[in-house]
């Protein structure tokens, strides 16, 4: 997949759903709800609840982007919210730690979207300088970029 630059409006939603459906399928019976809004001390952030015994409620995934984001490119986006719901993977629910920084950008990159993510690090250094980043720093991530094309 090429870069592909905003074009009008971003609908959250089908990039959200399409990172769902294609690298976190596991997710793919929660109910999906993204939005645009003002996030603190990131660029985004991912909300998940599970479903209750009865399998009748498949649980929900709500996922913020930074305001700030408005402008991004669509990979950007796409490379922040994988990144979220990375965290989630494995998750047993309620009073269970989630899974470090580090954790979630491994996950992300083993499941093919390191280019993305790398996006979606230099985005938060150049929107939000002030956030200290966890996991993989943009150098990193563009080491791992540059090798796995050099196998290509």
């Amino acid at each position: 997949m090429g870069t592909v630059q905003p074009q009008g409006i971003i609908d959250l939603n089908v990039i959200a759903r399409r990172v769902i459906s294609e690298y976190f399928p596991e997710f793919s019976s929660c109910y999906l709800t993204t939005k645009f809004r003002h996030v603190e001390g990131s660029i985004s952030e991912v909300h998940h609840t599970y479903p209750f015994e009865d399998n009748e409620y498949k649980g929900e995934i709500v996922i913020f982007i930074d305001d700030s984001m408005r402008m991004s490119g669509i990979n950007t986006i796409l490379g922040a919210i994988a990144h979220d719901i990375a965290h989630r993977v494995g998750w047993e629910g309620p009073g269970y730690p989630l899974i470090s920084d580090r954790e979630a950008d491994n996950i992300v990159i083993e499941r093919g979207l390191c280019s993305y993510l790398l996006e979606a690090k230099e985005a938060l250094e150049e929107l939000r300088p002030e956030v200290v980043i966890n996991g993989y720093s943009s150098k990193e991530l563009q080491e791992i970029t540059d090798s796995s094309n050099n196998l290509s």
